[in-house]
């Protein structure tokens, strides 16, 4: 794993990495709260801000958190696995409502 606490460039670029997928999250935020408000239909939110939560956590440890602290680690590690899975879900759940609107 990454050593957090440290200016690298591959605590940079992870970052970015992080950061451009809760961008990403947040653009699939915009969708999913334009389906639930113009079209009437449910469509799944909470995800995409436990996600986007989990990215800034994570990226907040990654250059902020004390190198090689046990704690540090399992909470990133539980933010990564968190941010990866609510994005994961989301979007699916998002593209099965996408594909099941009917007018």
């Amino acid at each position: 794993m990454i050593d957090p606490g440290e200016l690298t460039i591959d605590n940079v670029l992870f970052a970015g990495y992080v950061f451009t997928g809760s961008l990403f999250n947040i653009v699939a935020l915009f969708i999913s709260t334009f389906y639930q408000h113009s079209l009437k239909q449910s469509s799944p939110q909470a995800g995409f801000v436990v996600a986007v939560v989990f990215s800034f956590v994570y990226i907040a440890l990654l250059f902020f958190g004390s190198p090689r602290t046990s704690l540090v680690e399992i909470i990133s590690f539980i933010s990564v696995i968190g941010y990866g899975i609510s994005s994961t879900y989301s979007v699916l759940m998002l593209f099965i409502t996408m594909r099941s609107i009917r007018k």
